[in-house]
């Protein structure tokens, strides 16, 4: 029985409403909590860094430097034990942070009646960007026919009131599919029970909801077309063993003049890692770019790997979320380059930060054109894997979209289907 308030029986928008003001509550409680914690931790951050920059005047001005030494050590000790126990309370911190955003876009959502309109050139977007070519059969219907229908125009656009994603893989595909309606009633039927199967399983797809929110618009355009059109490979020379001799030649001159004190081998150091510098020139021209694609990929990769773990301990229900389960898995396991394993190599492109000291280092050495290649080949080799996943991401987050809405308007019905295609 259904409760009523003043004779009137509550929506399932009422209903929904309700229950997110109260996990909205919830979760401002824990970040006043969280917040409070963090700025403690700040505090005693900023308390050792002082410390620090005090015992080393000390050392700098005082005749016995033993006092600023006995300040300056327990000081730097107690700054990294400070900044590792501050990391995972930094993680829930963002994590209540993102959970805030998604209450907020779900309670504007249900607070107003018209729906977001897409941008003028995201029918051709869709069009440029998706990864595979729909296997099923389907009909692409006409621009005119897509607007007299209210698809992705209009206050009650059908696109607007679908789409609850943050990726844009999630919305490329969820574009695709509305432009694109199957022909196929299996591969229809299947969507539907994928999306019957994450609306049942409330835990699971509000955490994957919030996998998908920590990338967001990380993943830019560029490196969607990047990964599909195979347009990530430097120059022939960048794997050259040349480079890999005269990195040898250069540290070892570097060292001898360290070690015997020499001019000259100071003066060769220079001519050596200029020259090779010089030779690799259209390659480091390459670097930042090619630094940027990893990077904008990265927490992408990192999401195979989320997401692939929890399919794994929720056990996916529908055939459409075994397929996807299947191909996430098969990222994350292969055995010539796992996503783990490029996780591991991107980890040293990470060098970067350390500024001014990273440019002299990666000029002495070449060090981007020692890492970079052995990963972009790593992609390339495998590419059509890393684009299944991709894929898999991009169905997944649209029948998570698609689930979500089922939730909030349960009134709603599937059409009906045909038991063979006709």
């Amino acid at each position: 029985m259904i409760e009523t308030k003043n004779g009137v029986t509550p929506t399932v928008v009422d209903r929904t409403k309700t229950k997110l003001l109260q996990s909205a509550r919830e979760v401002d409680l824990k970040l006043q909590r969280l917040r409070g914690i963090d700025q403690r931790f700040m505090a005693f951050r900023l308390l050792a860094f002082v410390l620090i920059v005090a015992g080393y005047f000390l050392t700098a001005f005082q005749e016995d430097a033993r006092y600023g030494w006995l300040m300056m050590l327990p000081a730097i000790m107690a700054f990294a034990v400070i900044v590792r126990l501050h990391r995972p309370w930094r993680k829930h911190l963002s994590r209540y942070h993102r959970l805030e955003q998604i209450i907020d876009q779900k309670l504007k959502r249900l607070n107003s009646e018209a729906r977001p309109e897409v941008s003028k050139n995201f029918l051709e977007d869709c069009d440029r960007l998706a990864i595979q070519i729909p296997k099923a059969a389907h009909q692409s219907l006409a621009r005119y026919i897509l607007d007299d229908l209210g698809v992705f125009k209009g206050r009650s656009n059908l696109y607007g009131l679908m789409w609850n994603g943050h990726t844009r893989l999630g919305s490329v595909q969820l574009g695709n599919w509305l432009r694109q309606p199957a022909l196929d009633a299996a591969e229809s039927r299947s969507r539907q029970d994928a999306a019957q199967a994450l609306q049942a399983a409330i835990d699971m797809r509000e955490k994957i909801e919030q996998d998908f929110a920590t990338v967001g618009k990380q993943l830019k355009d560029d490196d969607i077309l990047a990964l599909r059109d195979d347009d990530f490979q430097l120059p022939a020379e960048s794997k050259s063993s040349v480079n890999v001799v005269g990195t040898i030649l250069t540290l070892s001159l570097l060292a001898s003049a360290f070690f015997f004190q020499s001019t000259l081998c100071f003066f060769l150091t220079f001519v050596s890692a200029g020259l090779i510098n010089y030779l690799n020139r259209a390659s480091l021209d390459e670097v930042p770019r090619y630094r940027d694609f990893l990077t904008g990929i990265k927490p992408t990769l990192e999401l195979i790997v989320v997401l692939e773990q929890r399919l794994r301990e929720n056990g996916p229900t529908s055939a459409r979320l075994v397929a996807i389960h299947e191909k996430l898995k098969t990222a994350t396991e292969h055995k010539e380059l796992s996503v783990s394993e490029i996780q591991r190599r991107l980890r040293l492109l990470n060098a970067y930060k350390f500024g001014l000291l990273y440019v002299v280092f990666s000029w002495l050495t070449l060090f981007d054109l020692h890492v970079l290649p052995r990963v972009l080949s790593g992609l390339r080799h495998n590419r059509d894997v890393f684009l299944d996943a991709f894929h898999a991401l991009g169905e997944l987050e649209a029948l998570s979209s698609i689930a979500m809405v089922l939730e909030e308007q349960n009134g709603w019905v599937w059409p009906s289907l045909p038991s063979q295609t006709h």
